[in-house]
């Protein structure tokens, strides 16, 4: 089945086809860094992951582009208000260029947290103010923008086609749209590419029209094009960016080159945080590196991806807890492989055939990641019920399921630890407080807990046999936190680390 993407552009579903056979060019919208990633922003990211995961999985050679904006970037996104990392850096007293490296080294943080492999470039805006300046020179020649004042504007009603990618019309009458605090414009609707600025900016460059900065619209554009070249096959951004930032790329960059600027445009929709849009402004907001404290990364990450990239998702305890039900379902069906000593059948080579095709058939229907877990997921049911298969046919199964779960963004490492006692007396120094401490440090350590354990045991056993049934919960209740379950069998207490 081929690979089908809805192109927002086209708003349909659409065979992806490349512009060079085997390769494929994305540039995706990064971050203004002037402040840390929310939940919202690692449900987009982790798409892109996802995307650029998937085409390498096909064979595809990907050159997976995404800039940071450090400069540009106005409060009203669009030609009004302060730059935001110079508004920020004036609140913090900080110098605007140290604010940036700060929250990009914390932006690597939390989406390495997360398992997002990087992009393979991240341009910096500030970085390529020269490119910028040159494709203002280009649109200047072409006819489609104009100087006055040392600024520079884009005459958007002379672009025929601008505003076809946004789903509700752009351009406004005069008499309609609202007042703008540039009267330099000839038309409201135009947009800067570059603005002059006062002399107690910090960031600010040289140019043929005056002392400035470039607009925020022309800096994707100039970071594109630099390293993908003047057509794209895919470009990607949030569903905010439909209404006027990929507009003005397009508008900017075709009167430039005379070219279609990307082949495939794709957005993802917003999430929302217990029912209610996040806003910073309300405080219902969620940092990811305040989730990370919360919640297993694993599980966050399956969360973040186990709705559909253009389906709006709401981000509450309940789903991530769906998602952790999810993973302990899998670690199960490993753990219950682990164990097995399998049997001659060889059935389930053909469930591993089919599982894989319909993995591929749920992600070649524009990224179907909710389906691709299904799949997975009675696949998984389908092993567990076939444990007399082979031993290698069964770490087969184990190792499909590994390797297509990590095109979704999941390690599956974890070590699965199991032992099984039965609890006769040992020799016990400590209490069981003491115990559980130890494991847990051990834990944390990556040591072996076998001996920690059979004391443990041994305590909750006798205080069984004394029908001392709040001292075994306790011990229970604490290994839990502690990350270990205790599973009671007929050959004996069962544990393992989750």
């Amino acid at each position: 089945m081929s690979f089908k993407i809805y192109n927002s552009l086209s708003r349909k579903k659409e065979v992806f086809k490349p512009i060079h056979k085997g390769k494929v060019s994305i540039y995706t919208c990064g971050q203004t860094v002037y402040d840390d990633l929310h939940l919202g922003h690692a449900r987009t990211y982790s798409y892109w992951d996802v995307l650029v995961r998937y085409l390498r999985y096909k064979g595809y050679e990907v050159t997976h582009v995404q800039n940071f904006t450090d400069v540009g970037h106005l409060t009203s996104d669009a030609d009004e208000g302060e730059d935001k990392i110079e508004k920020r850096a004036k609140e913090r007293k900080v110098d605007p260029y140290a604010l940036v490296e700060k929250f990009i080294q914390r932006y690597f943080e939390d989406l390495d947290a997360l398992n997002l492999n990087r992009a393979d470039i991240y341009p910096r805006a500030t970085q390529h103010v020269q490119e910028m300046i040159d494709l203002t020179k280009r649109i200047i020649k072409s006819g489609y923008a104009y100087e006055k004042d040392g600024n520079v504007y884009f005459k958007v009603r002379k672009f025929k086609d601008y505003g076809t990618l946004s789903p509700t019309p752009i351009l406004q009458k005069k008499s309609k749209c609202r007042v703008h605090a540039d009267t330099n414009k000839n038309d409201p609707n135009d947009f800067t590419l570059w603005r002059k600025v006062d002399s107690n900016v910090i960031m600010k460059w040289d140019s043929p029209w005056s002392v400035g900065v470039p607009g925020w619209h022309v800096e994707c554009s100039a970071m594109s094009m630099k390293y993908l070249g003047e057509t794209l096959d895919i470009h990607g951004g949030g569903y905010d960016h439909l209404y006027l930032h990929h507009p003005n790329e397009i508008a900017q960059s075709e009167a430039a080159t005379s070219k279609r600027f990307a082949n495939y445009w794709m957005h993802t929709t917003f999430m929302t945080l217990n029912g209610e849009k996040m806003s910073k402004s309300t405080g219902n907001m969620l940092l990811i590196r305040d989730a990370l404290k919360m919640y297993d990364w694993e599980a966050l990450r399956l969360t973040l991806v186990s709705s559909h990239y253009r389906k709006q998702i709401d981000f509450n305890k309940s789903n991530v807890r769906n998602s952790e039900a999810l993973l302990l379902r899998v670690y199960r069906v490993f753990e219950r492989v682990q164990e097995s000593t399998g049997g001659k059948s060889e059935s389930l080579n053909k469930w591993i055939r089919e599982y894989r095709v319909s993995f591929e058939k749920a992600m070649d229907d524009d990224l179907n990641t909710p389906k691709a877990v299904d799949v997975t997921m009675l696949f998984l049911k389908k092993v567990s019920q076939s444990l007399g298969n082979k031993k290698s046919i069964l770490e087969k199964s184990v190792e499909t399921v590994k390797e297509l779960l990590r095109v979704l963004g999941l390690r599956l490492d974890k070590e699965i630890v199991i032992g099984v006692t039965s609890g006769s007396s040992v020799k016990v120094t400590l209490s069981w407080k003491e115990l559980v401490k130890k494991v847990s440090g051990s834990l944390k350590k990556k040591n072996k807990i076998d001996g920690l354990m059979e004391q443990l045991i041994s305590l909750r056993v006798e205080a069984r046999s004394k029908k001392d049934y709040a001292t075994s919960d306790d011990i229970r209740t604490a290994l839990k936190k502690a990350g270990v379950e205790l599973e009671d069998t007929d050959s004996g207490v069962k544990w393992r680390v989750k």
